[in-house]
């Protein structure tokens, strides 16, 4: 099955005769409990050509992994949000979102804050784009009450599409704004500087120019913010 899986795709160059031997051949392998080695051939069979062939191929590999005796659930998830990007790509939001929502359910409250991030502003774009602006807006929100690492610029671009998907809903009604978390400061990263010129802390080396009170008060706000 291996060579006539071969021989079609670089011989032949016929896809769909190389694809019909690589399924069947899944078939035969998860039909023995080889779940890994079904993986790895799915996966092998993807390709650039066409996105919606190889998110259904990405999809099955998760299963695959998902199906195994010890279940490898971070390999699921992962290939997942890759089945979930290629959907995207294919422009076949509704699958996209679905696989995106069945990553998350792994990825949730496991500390992995960037992906949880990632994972949520997806599902809170295509949400919105599928006319389902609640699941949107819970989406964007649990990126802004989640213990962030993300960069200043980032949160901000966060909190944008956050807004604009409020205010979507809401009919850009001001009066009713939405009710967001304070940000955090941190103690120990906090300075407070009196004058024009900054003295330094112990420890702290001589820096080659000096900041007016305003621009470091402009500075010290937006790290409070982001924080």
């Amino acid at each position: 099955m291996d060579t006539a899986i071969q021989t079609y795709r670089d011989v032949c160059k016929n896809m769909v005769l190389a694809e019909r031997c690589a399924l069947l051949n899944t078939e035969i392998l998860k039909s023995q409990g080889k779940y890994s080695e079904a993986a790895s051939l799915l996966i092998k069979m993807t390709s650039e050509d066409s996105d919606l062939r190889s998110a259904l191929l990405l999809e099955q590999a998760a299963h695959c992994f998902n199906n195994m005796r010890n279940p490898m659930v971070r390999k699921f998830a992962f290939h997942m949000i890759l089945a979930g990007h290629r959907f995207s790509k294919a422009g076949q939001r509704r699958h996209a979102l679905r696989c995106y929502c069945q990553a998350m359910q792994v990825y949730k409250e496991r500390g992995w804050s960037l992906a949880e991030d990632h994972i949520n502003f997806t599902i809170g774009r295509q949400s919105f784009t599928l006319r389902q602006p609640e699941n949107a807006i819970i989406a964007f929100r649990q990126i802004l009450t989640n213990d962030s690492r993300q960069t200043a610029t980032q949160q901000g671009a966060f909190l944008r599409e956050y807004l604009y998907v409020y205010k979507s809903v809401t009919g850009g009604n001001e009066v009713s704004l939405p009710q967001l978390p304070l940000p955090y400061i941190h103690s120990s990263a906090t300075r407070v500087y009196f004058g024009h010129e900054r003295c330094l802390a112990e420890g702290e080396k001589q820096a080659a120019t000096h900041v007016s009170l305003d621009q470091e008060y402009d500075q010290d706000l937006a790290a409070v913010w982001c924080h």
